[in-house]
C-alpha cells in the first residue's frame, strides 16, 4: 500500500491506526483476546452489532443487560483471576449473547 493512501485513511478515520507490520500487530491483538473470557469477547460481539446504528439509549439498555449476564460467571471469574495472577487453568463453553 502506499503509505500516503494508509495515512490519509487514519486521518480521515477510516482505519484506527496504522502499523509497520499488521499481521504482527493481528497476532498481538489476538493473544490478548484468547486471555479474556470468551462470554465477555462474544457479548461485546452481540453489543458491536446489535448496536451498529442505534440511539444512545438502546445502545446503554443493551449493555447493561449483557454485563448482568456477565457478572459472576465462571468464565468472568477465571478471566478476572488471570488479571491478578491467579490462573485458573481453563475457560467453560461460552454462552450464546445472540
Amino acid at each position: 500500500w502506499d503509505i500516503n493512501i494508509t495515512q490519509e485513511a487514519e486521518k480521515i478515520g477510516l482505519v484506527t491506526r496504522c502499523v509497520d507490520d499488521p499481521m504482527e500487530e493481528a497476532m498481538k491483538i489476538a493473544k490478548e483476546i484468547i486471555e479474556r473470557s470468551p462470554d465477555s469477547v462474544a457479548a461485546t460481539k452481540a453489543l458491536f452489532q446489535s448496536t451498529w446504528v442505534a440511539d444512545e439509549e438502546t445502545c446503554l439498555k443493551k449493555e447493561t443487560d449483557l454485563q448482568k449476564k456477565l457478572i459472576a460467571t465462571w468464565n468472568q471469574v477465571a478471566a478476572s483471576g488471570r488479571q491478578f495472577g491467579v490462573n485458573l487453568p481453563y475457560f467453560r463453553r461460552r454462552r450464546d449473547f445472540s
